[in-house]
């Protein structure tokens, strides 16, 4: 299967940006620190745990690890503090209609009386989709949460970066391609050929997407750089269906100077397929989920940005786009926009949920250990502290204070995080005192409290994901006013591609109802009868499964969205186990990673294995069609067609494809 004329093959030049010597040598250097950070703190504590000290040393040892407690405490009160003040401002978000972001973007341009600004319809959002060897179903179900955004088939270009030396690439996006071209402004497809000098992964591929991209958006068709926001995402992602008119909303009602030098962060979460993994990875999976909502809701947090976030293309040409010489492209990206502003780019907040696949592999074993794998990659952003230091010369002293705030905001995450744990759960055992006494009691009361306060925030975010897709489920039905089934893909699918016309004619020419406008309530509805531009998702192709439709419009929760408010004892129990989780799914892989670096600054990327049941058997299918189109090339002759008496039914269909 070809792909059509939609591939990107020319991109901005590249010019690679070789270190000095002196650099590359300090970078290298650099790179010890965090196992030499680790190792003198963990020598400090066993020192503490094993030895008979003197009353002086003791006493000094007491201090130490006091300090730690205390900043330990604080952190853990702080983000749970902040964590609900976050589900607030979700649940707020939520609850708005979808075209409540452009209506008061227009009213606050108005109220400005701003004229020459960027409007609300100006904005062209760029989502690149990196990937490697990912299987359709993963990436139809990301393209289905894009198409259920408001403003799709206008502001929306995705670009699926593909690798070239993944043999199916190819095939995979036009499959994709034949499903969703009509969906957005537009959908290309780059294949990203590894050169000499970079890394295989993330960064790398994203960099020569975002190359083609400007290339074919700016040099090609002319649009202003200054309209273009880049959104970079996994291939598993799933977006809420406001989360894009949001972002333009914040875009166009920001200072034109804080826009062209921000990043927007989305609130990560791995809610939608948590409940198949096993109790410890859903625990640290938990854990990362609302603490990084409390640290993206606290204001004195130096937030940085994470898997999926966005920025200005200004930005991003400052910057000079993705190092693909780095694995930890997140942090990476920020740290180069940063030092090319000489310190004022930043991250602002866009409080949305945004859903990414837990690890998932064959067997619970499997999966634990790949979830180890993937906290190791993650932990390998340690080696940017050498980049920091290396850049650090690029500041005056009036701007110092920026370089020590990204600094310790580094350092807190990779160094300091990883040993907290140790000292918290080893307290009793290192000072004497918090071994009996209230010192003692505050100690248990710390991690049974922290039992209780993580069961409320993850119960209150799977509530938030749950009611919302409910709700917006409720709208698709009442809007279709049929069972979802054949006749809901004849109602929002056919009749509109019958005809061989236009996006923008079939807005102009088609009354329809917009279901993510319409208001729902479980409790009674109240669904609005006047004719508004419908959901971009309505346009796809017929070859769109029915289920991909609904999956999608579960938004940020995943597929499964409906049942995370499920209850469960053996998930609330588990956070018993909160403390376990830390230690295997997050302090081990942080030291291991250190060690890796103080061997080799090289790193071999492993793509996350995302398994399902459901996949391995489509997987062998694929096989066996691959199997049987090498035998049809090689003696067409014996391949024949057999004629069905009758139309296969739906769910034959749905059992073939």
């Amino acid at each position: 299967e070809e792909i059509s004329s939609k591939v990107l093959e020319v991109g901005d030049e590249m010019i690679v940006d070789v270190p000095s010597r002196c650099a590359t040598t300090l970078m290298q250097i650099l790179a010890r620190f965090p196992l030499t950070h680790s190792v003198t703190w963990l020598i400090v504590v066993l020192y503490a745990a094993i030895r008979e000290t003197s009353a002086r040393n003791q006493l000094i040892l007491k201090i130490i690890i006091e300090a730690w407690l205390l900043y330990s405490f604080g952190k853990y009160m702080i983000t749970g503090v902040t964590s609900l003040y976050g589900l607030q401002r979700l649940r707020e978000n939520d609850a708005k209609r979808a075209d409540w972001w452009a209506q008061d973007a227009k009213s606050s341009r108005d109220e400005k009386n701003i004229i020459d600004e960027i409007k609300y319809e100006d904005v062209i959002h760029v989502v690149i989709i990196p990937n490697y060897k990912e299987s359709v179903a993963t990436l139809r179900r990301t393209l289905g949460t894009l198409a259920w955004q408001r403003d799709a088939c206008e502001q929306l270009v995705v670009v699926l970066a593909m690798e070239a030396r993944d043999p199916l690439a190819r095939s995979t996006a036009a499959s994709l391609e034949n499903e969703f071209s009509t969906a957005f402004r537009s959908l290309f497809t780059t294949l990203h050929v590894l050169k000499s000098g970079e890394v295989g992964g993330k960064s790398s591929n994203e960099n020569w997407a975002a190359r083609c991209a400007k290339y074919q958006l700016v040099d090609t068709e002319k649009i202003d750089p200054s309209r273009i926001i880049f959104t970079v995402c996994d291939a598993d992602t799933y977006f809420h269906p406001s989360y894009f008119g949001a972002l333009s909303h914040a875009y166009v009602t920001a200072n034109p100077q804080v826009r062209a030098n921000s990043f927007w962060q989305g609130a990560t979460q791995f809610y939608p397929n948590s409940d198949q993994v096993p109790l410890l990875c859903k625990v640290r999976y938990a854990l990362l989920s609302v603490g990084f909502l409390g640290q993206l809701a606290n204001p004195l947090h130096y937030r940085l940005p994470f898997a999926v976030y966005s920025l200005s293309l200004d930005l991003v040409l400052k910057a000079g786009y993705w190092d693909p010489a780095v694995i930890p492209e997140d942090w990476h990206m920020f740290l180069r926009a940063f030092y090319a502003t000489k310190g004022t780019a930043r991250v602002l907040p866009l409080f949305f949920p945004i859903g990414c696949d837990c690890v998932i592999d064959k067997t619970p074993f499997k999966t634990l250990y790949a979830c180890y794998q993937q906290a190791t990659r993650w932990q390998w952003g340690a080696i940017d502290i050498g980049f920091i230091a290396v850049h650090s010369t690029c500041f005056t002293i009036y701007t110092a204070y920026k370089q020590i705030a990204v600094t310790l905001a580094a350092s807190e995450h990779h160094l300091y995080y990883p040993l907290m744990w140790i000292v918290i759960a080893a307290a009793p055992w290192l000072v004497d005192d918090w071994a009996t006494g209230w010192r003692f009691q505050l100690w248990l009361a710390f991690f049974i409290s922290n039992f209780f306060f993580l069961n409320l925030l993850d119960t209150s975010y799977r509530q938030i994901l749950s009611t919302s897709a409910k709700i917006r489920t409720g709208r698709l039905l009442l809007a279709s006013r049929i069972s979802p089934h054949e006749e809901f893909i004849n109602h929002t699918t056919k009749q509109f591609t019958d005809q061989p016309i236009s996006m923008q004619q079939q807005n102009k020419k088609l009354p329809a109802k917009n279901i993510s406008n319409t208001s729902f309530s479980s409790e009674g509805s109240s669904y609005d009868e006047e004719a508004v531009p419908l959901s971009p998702s309505v346009y796809l192709s017929e070859m769109v499964d029915e289920d991909v439709l609904h999956g999608a419009a579960k938004g940020a929760g995943g597929p499964h969205a409906n049942k995370l408010d499920d209850f469960s004892i053996k998930r609330t129990l588990g956070f018993i186990a909160f403390p376990i989780a830390d230690l295997l799914l997050f302090v081990f892989p942080s030291l291991h990673a250190h060690l890796r670096m103080a061997i080799s600054t090289q790193f071999n990327y492993i793509v996350a294995p995302k398994f399902t049941a459901k996949l391995t058997v489509c997987g062998q299918a694929l096989h066996k069609q691959k199997s049987l189109l090498a035998a049809a090339k090689k003696n067409p002759a014996n391949i024949q067609l057999t004629s069905l008496s009758s139309p296969p039914s739906y769910e034959a269909f749905s059992t073939l494809a």
